[in-house]
């Protein structure tokens, strides 16, 4: 017999959020519950199936098994099938190779393992009949995902947190915390599975979870989960109220769209507030791309600098081959075709990248097979003031006074129409013309990273830094970048 208390409490705030949040709502719906075996998903589970005939649907149960832990993911596969029987539930369970779909598709495992299950719960959605998809998405799933968009420099949407209903999907357990979820499973007496990749603080969210969150539950503010859940919850219904207004602008400023090609009118942007821009902009971005995906703010904040002056601009590269580029009054945000590269990438897509560098760190720049190692340094440690320091700065190592950076500094791939001033130079010079002036390679040039600093190009990496940047008699701190292979 089990503790009546914080079952029934359990059920009760269940209940209250699928009714709240509309989850469920002309009844006979089926479905399918996504269950990896661990605690939030198999409490998921046992109070949607208690609540089926109340809210009359019909429930199944949804396992992928990613193969990243091996052993313990056919034991998480095992468990999930023998749940489901015992329940007396129909089943699907599939298994996938998401360290090759990662390297295929240039994401880390957490992210491609993420893609191939939500595309596995669609696939079983569309091919079984089933009109919503649950998953265990909790309280602190939501505050945790706060900080980490808010450590990535997300705007309002990123800080909107975890909706509760997105199409499809529903998050039956989005008002309730990870302790209410312990309490109700243990004294409902239920069986789980513990993930020990839950604990690998090689994870941003399992170093939020562990390390940071606990800090400022103890130091700063015991209710701390509360206030992001709220912040995240203002936010979110004000999104929503915005978004419908922006939708409204898009529609006056579009000029023309395709399959791969959004054109919007310049002139009536240029008439708009700054935060409905942005907002356009991303929606373009969105529509064209798919998703918003390693979009970050410095890539608005680049375009909206495009309609600052009347002339023309190259292409501006975005991740996954989209791009940006001014003609005139059309402000065209399209897809490139993937084309061989002329350095033979295996792959046969053009060499695209963009990374957020906050010093002190190792980048890894995969597309190139290079190692970037960013450092702070003292004046003493650096080279002598003299030519052969200037010298020293064309190769792989760059100095640059800190206090003439802002970060977050960004390491992407070269654009045509790329300027910067070289150093020792009195005037500003293409990047191509300086490679033709300095005989590099193209293969070279085509490898050849750019850093910048707020938009502005500080080295051109492994070549010559910008000189508005260079140490001077009067620099105190210095920041150091090497370049290396990734071995």
């Amino acid at each position: 017999m089990f503790c009546q208390q914080p079952v029934a409490t359990f059920i009760k705030t269940v209940r209250n959020s699928i009714k709240h949040h509309q989850m469920i709502q002309n009844g006979d719906d089926t479905v399918l519950v996504g269950v990896s075996g661990g605690i939030d998903s198999v409490a998921l589970l046992h109070v949607l199936r208690y609540l089926a005939f109340e809210f009359h649907i019909c429930i199944a149960v949804a396992h992928l098994n990613h193969g990243l832990r091996q052993q313990e993911s056919e034991r998480d596969a095992r468990f999930v099938q023998s749940l489901a029987k015992s329940l007396g539930l129909p089943y699907f369970i599939d298994k996938c190779d998401t360290t090759t779909y990662a390297k295929e598709n240039k994401l880390t495992k957490e992210e491609a393992a993420r893609h191939l299950r939500y595309a596995f719960y669609d696939r079983i959605s569309q091919q079984q009949g089933f009109e919503k998809i649950a998953l265990g998405h909790h309280k602190d799933d939501t505050s945790e995902l706060v900080l980490m968009n808010l450590f990535r420099g997300s705007g309002p949407l990123g800080l909107s947190g975890i909706p509760p209903v997105r199409d499809a999907i529903i998050r039956p357990l989005i008002d309730v915390s990870r302790e209410q979820i312990l309490s109700y499973v243990n004294a409902a007496g239920y069986d789980y599975i513990n993930d020990s990749s839950n604990t690998d603080i090689e994870f941003l969210r399992n170093r939020i979870r562990h390390r940071l969150l606990p800090v400022l539950k103890k130091e700063y503010n015991p209710s701390v989960g509360e206030s992001l859940n709220r912040l995240a919850n203002v936010l979110r219904y004000e999104e929503d109220w915005i978004e419908s207004i922006i939708q409204s602008y898009f529609k006056k400023i579009k000029i023309d769209e395709d399959d791969q090609t959004i054109i919007f009118s310049v002139e009536k942007l240029k008439k708009c507030h700054i935060a409905p821009v942005r907002r356009i902009i991303r929606k373009g971005i969105q529509y064209v791309k798919g998703d918003l995906r390693k979009i970050r703010l410095f890539h608005l904040a680049a375009a909206v600098d495009m309609l600052k002056d009347g002339k023309d601009r190259k292409k501006m590269d975005l991740p996954d081959r989209v791009f940006i580029q001014r003609h005139g009054d059309r402000l065209i945000i399209g897809k490139q075709k993937k084309v061989r590269s002329r350095i033979g990438e295996k792959t046969g897509e053009r060499l695209c990248y963009v990374y957020e560098v906050r010093p002190p760190c190792t980048v890894l720049v995969k597309e190139i097979g290079k190692r970037l190692t960013f450092s702070f340094i003292s004046v003493e440690k650096a080279p002598a003031f003299d030519v052969s320091f200037r010298e020293k700065q064309s190769q792989d190592v760059g100095y640059f006074d800190l206090e003439l950076l802002r970060f977050p500094l960004t390491v992407r791939n070269f654009h045509c129409g790329d300027r910067f001033r070289p150093l020792g130079l009195s005037g500003s010079q293409k990047v191509k013309d300086f490679f033709i002036n300095n005989k590099v390679p193209y293969d070279q040039r085509a490898q050849c990273p750019i850093l910048e600093s707020c938009g502005k190009i500080i080295w051109v990496v492994g070549f010559r830094i910008d000189d508005s940047v260079r140490i001077s008699a009067s620099t105190k701190k210095i920041l150091k970048v090497r370049i290396n292979e990734h071995i």
